[in-house]
């Protein structure tokens, strides 16, 4: 963690609402699979203290919330009340709240230990740029969610950008299981195949958006959205044997059909807050390329190309989309996604500039085919693209 925890007389609740700590207790406790409550994030907080790292060698102690010091394992939440007695140890009884909703807002809550707990399921796990290979599937849909934070996404859109991976993720778990005949029962087979046909998360998330109307009058999230984020989640999940190429023409030319028109009208009458919904899904499909890109370096070099040339197919369907559109967001997002592509494709370039090896020499010639178009993509003037008064969409 960049930050460090200084607990001593001041109250923990205090310390844990500082942003800045917050986000690294989440980050650290997603990366590593481990859902969000007071013994984990205490766990954490002793592990901080310590300046001890969660390395191969320190990894089993700390998965089992226990720390060795002086050569013994002793117990961290037994050391946590030894240090600061059993009363701040209540300061985490709604720790999981506190921290999602400082980070994402309070609608988020659900939405996320949601998100987590089905990729967690899949036991899939992403090299991501992180101290660790094990980096675990959830850290994706955070990060996401993290980007869009930062440049002033609406709270649909970081719910969105929470969920985007969770339908074709678990998705791609049952098509392995079928295709892998890891399941022997034909009963279950035929479940699974009807599961992949209709995804049962849909109807979960419904649920689930549906579950947190219970809580505070403010915070309801209407029929209307309810229903509007189900769409929104089939225009991000990715098709069956779908090429990625009309996968994001799909999506670009579904936000603006007029079967959507009156879910928006009926959720506001405000057009900047009509945009926001219509573009959420390529708001979201943007940050989600943003930080595959920033984590490029650390996949495979025909994944790497695959995805650079991705972020193209991706960034020309919305400079087509920017034609009905006037959203700040979207051209802030379309700029990071350059910047970052432009960066990885200069790296590359350099570290293949001097091969002789021919194999490698036709990969730095992608590499210069790629950055020419980002070069192209980056001289275009985007707010020449977006017209200048309201167009009925």
């Amino acid at each position: 963690m960049s930050s460090t925890i200084k607990l001593g007389k001041s109250s923990i609740e205090d310390i844990l609402k500082t942003k800045g700590i917050l986000r690294n207790i989440g980050f650290e406790l997603v990366r590593l699979g481990r859902r969000i409550n007071g013994t984990h994030v205490i766990n954490e907080i002793i592990y901080e203290e310590e300046n001890r790292k969660k390395d191969e060698q320190n990894l089993p102690a700390y998965r089992k919330n226990e720390i060795v010091i002086n050569n013994e394992r002793e117990k961290t939440l037994d050391l946590f009340v030894e240090r600061y007695g059993k009363e701040k140890k209540k300061c985490f009884k709604y720790i999981n709240s506190i921290l999602i909703s400082s980070i994402f807002g309070k609608k988020s809550i659900e939405v996320f230990n949601y998100s987590q707990r089905k990729l967690n399921q899949t036991k899939k796990q992403r090299i991501g740029g992180e101290k660790l290979k094990d980096a675990y599937i959830a850290i994706h849909p955070f990060r996401t969610a993290e980007i869009l934070k930062k440049v002033g996404a609406t709270d649909y859109q970081i719910r969105l950008g929470l969920l985007h991976d969770t339908i074709e993720e678990t998705k791609d778990v049952r098509i392995k299981k079928v295709k892998d005949n890891s399941v022997k029962d034909y009963r279950e087979i035929e479940k699974l195949r009807e599961e992949i046909k209709s995804p049962p998360e849909y109807k979960e998330i419904s649920d689930l958006l549906v579950k947190t109307n219970k809580g505070n009058e403010k915070e309801k999230i209407s029929e209307e959205e309810i229903k509007l984020t189900n769409y929104h989640l089939r225009l991000l999940t990715r098709y069956i044997n779908e090429s990625y190429k009309n996968y994001v023409k799909r999506m670009h030319h579904k936000c603006f059909k007029s079967k959507v028109k009156k879910k928006i009208e009926y959720l506001t009458s405000d057009k900047k807050e009509q945009m926001n919904f219509y573009v959420t899904p390529l708001v979201v499909k943007l940050a989600d390329s943003i930080d595959n890109t920033r984590r490029a370096k650390d996949v495979g070099l025909p994944k790497r190309i695959r995805r650079l040339f991705h972020n193209i197919y991706t960034l020309n369907e919305l400079d087509n989309s920017l034609y009905h559109s006037k959203s700040n967001i979207l051209i802030k997002l379309r700029k990071e996604l350059i910047k970052d592509s432009k960066e990885e494709v200069e790296r590359n370039i350099k570290a293949y500039e001097n091969e002789n090896d021919p194999a490698v020499k036709s990969k730095y010639d992608v590499f210069q085919e790629l950055k020419d178009q980002y070069i192209e993509l980056g001289k275009r003037n985007v707010h020449n693209l977006i017209i200048q008064k309201d167009k009925n969409i």
